[in-house]
This record gives structure tokens, C-alpha cells and sequence, in this order.
């Protein structure tokens, strides 16, 4: 995924999230892009609620060409990705996406991308982290 110029590894896409989550780590990175409250509670999969950090309410995101803007919540919890991106992210690609076959498909200037997500999950030499 890429944001400005940079790359953002370790990004985990679930459209079954209801919201993207960025770790407070990552935004430090980006060089903290400008915050706003949060009005959400977060619920993870176990039942904790918790209030995010803040949330960054225009965040572009790049990929196979196509740029989308999406509102992301900015964590200061353990979380073992950077960016996970969320069911927003999907209807705003309009995107279909395959667990199975681990596939993602978007239309795009009149063609459909397709994109192996196997391709970003194997490690090279000049892999980013």
C-alpha cells in the first residue's frame, strides 16, 4: 500500500472490519499526518472496547493504479500490522476480494485489475518490510 511516496508494509486487508486502523507507530512514520477526535469505541474480536488515538479523515491510499481516499483510526495499542484495511476501504475501491483464492479485483479506467495477493506476502531481497 502505498500513501505519498511511501510504502506501508505488513497491511492486512478484512472487509469484514467495519474501519481502517493504523498503528500510532506507522503514523510517526508518515510524519504524523494532521488527527481529529474520534467518535468511535472499537470493539476487537474479544469483546474489549477501547477509544482510538484519533482518526485521519482523508487518507489516500494507492494500489494497482487506483487511488482512494478512506477515513483511518489511529491506534496506541499492540497490534501486529500497520494498516489494516477495513470494509471502507473495499466500497471505496469497489472492490470483490477472494480469501480463497486470494484474489482482489477493482475496476479501474475501464478495465478490471486483478491482483494476487500472494505476490505481496512472498519475501524478497528487495521486499519492504
Amino acid at each position: 500500500m502505498v500513501h505519498s511516496t511511501m510504502t506501508i508494509g505488513h497491511t492486512v486487508i478484512d472487509e469484514g472490519a467495519s474501519t481502517c486502523v493504523m498503528a500510532l507507530s506507522r503514523w510517526k512514520a508518515l510524519g504524523s499526518p494532521q488527527l481529529a477526535p474520534s467518535p468511535r469505541l472499537l470493539t476487537a474480536f474479544d469483546g474489549r472496547s477501547f477509544r482510538p488515538h484519533e482518526i485521519i479523515h482523508s487518507f489516500d491510499i494507492s494500489w494497482g493504479g487506483k487511488t482512494v481516499s478512506v477515513k483511518v483510526e489511529v491506534v496506541d495499542a499492540p497490534i501486529d500490522y500497520n494498516l489494516l484495511l477495513g470494509n471502507s476501504w473495499t466500497y471505496a475501491m469497489t472492490a470483490i476480494l477472494s480469501s480463497v483464492f486470494r484474489v482482489i479485483q477493482f475496476p479501474h479506467e475501464g478495465n478490471i485489475v486483478t491482483i494476487d495477493q500472494l505476490s505481496f506476502t512472498r519475501k524478497g531481497p528487495n521486499s519492504p518490510a
